[in-house]
């Protein structure tokens, strides 16, 4: 599986959908015939619902088969309820398939924890990279370490949920509760004699922690800065950041709201 070629290939099929699912099934469907070694369980997913959504439910059904049964993969339980999987919703196999997926998601959901890259100081600065949903530590270093080109005076680290999102990937939950790891990763590198420690949020699951993130490391005094990835998730996390601070009255912070 090559995790950058599929995610490449997802965001052109998401173009490529605005024009009609039809299309965008036949594009996927094409670079899963030609490289299928490269495309894991996201891809398959795509495929179903384009396939769903398109009315072709046996085809949808066969692509979730190929998934659950053939490969072993198994999805959180919401995604296959999916409204582009309407049509499978009262099929026997599609719900005993579906049953299988669940159960491997609570068995992975009773395990899984955090999990924090760091060992040990290696360069003078340190950047923390936070994975999006449907992503994992290993997507986020990646993506990261190509902006920072190489340049010795940072350390990337990751820092990986503890919830999962399906097969081999993780999410971040808006619930007041998953921003508590990043924060706990943060905290534990703070005497380590850093010059700069930075967090680098790239796509939305990243964002959903950030805003209650910032508020809980001002108030603990952790230092740190962000980086962000694209200039509306910046917006997105000022906007619902400034609210929190708003609720719980951090005076001179709402003062930086107001400029």
């Amino acid at each position: 599986m090559n995790t950058k070629k599929e995610n490449d290939i997802l965001e052109a099929t998401l173009s490529i959908a605005e024009n009609g699912y039809a299309e965008a099934y036949r594009f996927l469907a094409g670079a899963y015939e030609n490289d299928a070694e490269s495309l894991g369980p996201q891809a398959l997913y795509f495929l179903a619902c384009l396939a769903g959504g398109a009315g072709m439910p046996q085809k949808a059904l066969a692509w979730i088969r190929k998934a659950v049964a053939d490969n072993g993969w198994w999805y959180r339980p919401e995604v296959l309820e999916d409204d582009d999987l309407e049509l499978l919703k009262d099929n026997a196999e599609f719900i005993a398939l579906k049953a299988v997926s669940d159960g491997r998601y609570a068995d992975a959901a009773a395990k899984t924890k955090e999990v924090f890259s760091w060992e040990r100081k290696k360069a003078d600065k340190l950047f923390l990279a936070v994975h999006g949903n449907t992503q994992n530590g290993q997507t986020a270093r990646n993506d990261w370490e190509t902006l920072l080109g190489g340049n010795s005076q940072w350390q990337i680290e990751t820092i990986q949920s503890a919830e999962p999102d399906g097969y081999g990937t993780y999410r971040w939950s808006y619930d007041m509760v998953s921003y508590q790891s990043v924060a706990r990763a943060l905290k534990r590198i703070q005497s380590e004699g850093y010059g700069q420690i930075v967090c680098g949020i790239g796509r939305h699951g990243g964002a959903v922690i950030t805003a209650d993130l910032q508020a809980t490391i001002w108030h603990q005094r952790i230092t740190c800065g962000f980086f962000y990835r694209y200039h509306f998730i910046q917006q997105r996390v000022q906007s619902h950041l400034c609210r929190i601070l708003h609720t719980r009255g951090h005076q001179r912070q709402k003062q930086q709201c107001k400029q």
